[in-house]
């Protein structure tokens, strides 16, 4: 390629020109104060109309599926797409599931409540058994004590009466009478022999 004279001369001298220094990076360059608001009020306005915009279509967001459409097209697409029907009943399946387990879950918790409260049912009734016949055998085993006491009182004072009646009828005089007939000669009349004694008895 030729070019002009002095024109290779021109664009070597502008070319050193251009590169005699590095150009500085964003992060190397000393703003002025200035700058730092410019730049930090062009960020603000760029992050509103992100917001406007991501409210704007916030309409045509799909929840079940988690995703994000830009327009109404889109999203229509999707919603009478297979994989919007699929990922529904997939979820609708998931929830019954769930829901079916939750109940079994709370019939089995049910279940052992009503187990723990039989099993405790009985364990009282038992306990209040086994208190019932405790005051049972002692209060037998009181009566069988007042029964012998008293036995052993009633034998004393009858040893001591008969004792006593005893030494009493010997004491007394006795009176002995006899009546005797003959037997062999009945047709012989002989008289009553008739005989009192009074005196003690003789050991």
């Amino acid at each position: 390629m030729s070019v002009g004279i002095g024109k290779d001369r021109e664009w070597d001298e502008q070319a050193e020109a251009a590169t005699a220094n590095r150009k500085l990076l964003l992060v190397e360059k000393k703003e002025t104060f200035e700058e730092v608001m410019a730049r930090t009020e062009m960020a603000l306005k760029e992050e509103q109309k992100r917001e406007v915009v991501r409210e704007i279509q916030s309409v045509f967001r799909c929840d079940d599926c988690d995703k994000q459409y830009v327009n109404i097209t889109q999203y229509e697409e999707h919603c009478n797409s297979y994989d919007h029907h699929h990922t529904v009943r997939l979820r609708e399946m998931r929830r019954q599931h769930q829901q079916r387990k939750m109940g079994s879950k709370s019939k089995r918790k049910k279940a052992a409540e009503k187990r723990e409260d039989r099993q405790l049912a009985a364990r009282i009734a038992r306990a209040q058994k086994m208190a019932e016949e405790r005051e049972k055998s002692q209060q037998s085993a009181s009566n069988t004590a007042s029964d012998a006491s008293s036995r052993s009182k009633m034998s004393f004072s009858i040893g001591k009466k008969e004792g006593n009646a005893s030494a009493a009828s010997s004491s007394k005089p006795k009176i002995s009478m006899s009546f005797g007939m003959n037997k062999k000669k009945a047709n012989k009349r002989k008289p009553i022999n008739f005989s009192m004694s009074f005196g003690k008895k003789k050991r």
